[in-house]
């Protein structure tokens, strides 16, 4: 709360001056969600923001209001950044992930996240990434949705990993160019990209992510015997080189097919690939932004990396 939602000066010997705490209140409902009349009352109890306007992907034992304050910032970002965002072309469609793949390794040596986070900007897509989420909420994965004509990708994980990243960004690109989030529809939070119960929008957008990132639908590699971390970096390598397939996407199709992630993960510390993705993320969002913000917007802007 302290580092995001109240303004830096904040101390809370302050909230006994009535001014100060109306000022500490209109930040959090900004920022939250909460209604200010609620936060006004000390007798009042906080209740979890609703989620309106998001259609959620969800875990079976995951309920609705336990993912709510993290998707309601996630939409509170959108909307207060979006409208500063500078020099956006218009939102062009691309349904065929194999076209926007032969398109980017025109310019680029494989698709990672760089590409797709320069691609999706291009294409008029804004690309944010929430680097704190608060923690009295579930996670989400990434959100995909309209603000007013202008598509927007939030992305919520944990992972610093660009390989992590450049799936989830694609995954959340192809539901927006597959039409599965329109202007005035209600937006789409993926709370995990396992076990779903609404599988049909989902594996189309894998399979739109997969052809994007590797070329194919469905890569598969199976487990190999004495298969260390090690031999796993000079096999992506090798395999880079080949098809022109990132070494770290290569490493977690490994990990996630041969279920062997340990080994995965290891290999992307060795290939210094598992640090990195909010500064990508957050660097493309900072070139989009004025200087000068207004402290509200400059606030959910260093939210997403871009202070």
């Amino acid at each position: 709360m302290r580092n995001w939602v109240l303004p830096d000066w904040w101390e809370d010997s302050l909230a006994q001056n009535p001014a100060n705490r109306a000022l500490a209140e209109i930040a959090i409902s900004r920022m939250l969600g909460l209604p200010i009349q609620t936060l006004r009352d000390p007798q009042a109890k906080l209740e979890r923001p609703l989620v309106g306007d998001v259609r959620l992907k969800r875990l079976r034992s995951t309920k609705p209001d336990e993912v709510a304050p993290a998707i309601v910032l996630a939409q509170q970002a959108a909307t207060t950044i979006v409208p500063f965002l500078q020099n956006l072309p218009p939102f062009t469609p691309q349904r065929d992930p194999l076209v926007i793949r032969a398109a980017l390794l025109k310019t680029n040596p494989v698709v990672d996240l760089g590409a797709l986070v320069e691609f999706a900007w291009s294409a008029g897509v804004a690309i944010l990434h929430l680097s704190a989420l608060p923690t009295a909420s579930k996670k989400f994965s990434g959100l995909a949705l309209f603000s007013d004509a202008r598509p927007v990708d939030v992305l919520a994980s944990a992972s610093d990993s660009p390989p992590w990243l450049a799936f989830h960004l694609a995954h959340e690109l192809g539901h927006i160019m597959l039409g599965h989030v329109q202007v005035g529809q209600d937006g789409l939070a993926d709370i995990d990209f396992a076990k779903l119960e609404d599988e049909g929008t989902e594996e189309e957008a894998d399979r739109f992510a997969l052809l994007l990132l590797t070329g194919h639908p469905e890569p598969q590699l199976k487990a190999v015997y004495g298969m260390t971390a090690e031999k796993l970096v000079a096999a992506a390598r090798q395999t880079q080189q080949s098809q022109r397939v990132d070494a770290g996407t290569i490493a977690l199709v490994y990990g996630l097919t041969a279920k062997r992630m340990p080994v995965a993960q290891n290999a992307l510390k060795l290939m210094q690939m598992h640090r990195g993705a909010r500064a990508i993320l957050g660097s493309a969002l900072k070139r989009r932004l004025p200087a000068d913000l207004p402290e509200v917007v400059e606030r959910f802007a260093a939210l997403a990396g871009a202070a």
